[in-house]
This record gives C-alpha cells, structure tokens and sequence, in this order.
C-alpha cells in the first residue's frame, strides 16, 4: 500500500519539512503580530502595509520549500488551518487585553512605550476620531484589534464594560457611575 505522499507525488520527508517549515513560520509570524501588532495596526501606513506583504511573502516562500507545487501548497494550508485552530483553543484561555493609552487628558507614556507606540501615533487616531485636545478625556483605549476608544468625560461607565482592559483595578472610582 502506498503512503499519503506518494498520492499527492511528495516524498515523506518533503512532506514532513514542509509541514515543519509551515508550522514554524506560522508560529514566528503570530509572535511577530502579537509583539509588532499594536504598533503596525494602531497607525496602520504604506509602510505598514508593506512590512506585512514582506512577512507574508517569506513565510509563504519558506513554507513551500524549495519546489513549490499545488500539494506542498495544500499541506501548507492544511497545516496553517490545524495550527491555527490549535492556538484558538489554547487562545480561550489567555485574551488580549485593550490597553489604556489616556487616562484623564494624560497620555500614560509608560503603557506607551511597552506597546511601542508614539505620542505622534495616539495624536493621528484622535484626530482621525475628530479630536484635537485631551480635555475631556476620561479614557482613550486599544483595543486589541488596533482600534482606539474614546470615552469623554461624563460618559456612564460601569466597571463592567471594562473587565477586560489591562489595570482597570487601578482605574478612579471617580470614572465610573456604579460606585
């Protein structure tokens, strides 16, 4: 009987590097974005875009190996599909948080520079939001999708609806409605 590579014409151990090769750069490339990504989609650019066509276009080129085909392909997808359906249920367990990056008109430089985001990156999003001063702002948040939140001053704001921001224990009472 034959093997599973022999159907799809790949030898065993171009089979086996492929899926190796695949899985591996998937993983570097989930722990680039989760170290890079509030950086590159908090102040999405040109230049953004193209750092990430470039990782894409490596990690799609080193998984494929040295021939690539339509099968090393399928196996490449295959793979990312089973790694990424294995972080997810690993994911559930630990969730990105949203960052607080103004507090009370006070951008917090601390959080700032962990994120590796600028003071210039938070001043483009605000006025993208139509904002053009800190004055009123209670919290400004990132998401961990890259979106910003604003929340003015007098805004209702129940501690609930900030369960999942990173340091919400040491948030002023003063913030929120349900004292």
């Amino acid at each position: 009987m034959n093997d599973f590579g022999h159907y799809l014409h790949l030898a065993s151990y171009p089979a086996l590097a492929v899926i190796l090769t695949t899985a591996v750069m998937y993983l570097l490339l989930v722990w680039l974005l989760h170290t890079w990504g509030p950086r590159l989609l908090a102040n999405p650019s040109s230049h953004t875009t193209a750092t990430m066509v470039v990782l894409g276009a490596i990690v799609g080129r080193a998984s494929l190996g040295l021939s690539p085909n339509l099968e090393a392909g399928v196996l490449a997808l295959a793979t990312v599909l089973v790694v990424m359906a294995v972080l997810s249920r690993l994911r559930r367990h630990q969730r990105d948080r949203a960052e607080v990056i103004v507090l009370e008109g006070v951008m917090q430089g601390e959080t700032l520079r962990r994120l590796g985001l600028t003071e210039g990156d938070v001043w483009s999003r605000l006025r993208q939001a139509g904002r053009g001063s800190l004055d009123d702002l209670a919290l400004a948040l990132l998401e961990p999708s890259g979106v910003v939140t604003l929340l003015v001053d007098g805004t209702p704001l129940r501690r609930e609806a900030l369960a999942d921001v990173r340091g919400n224990e040491h948030l002023p009472d003063r913030l929120f409605t349900d004292r």
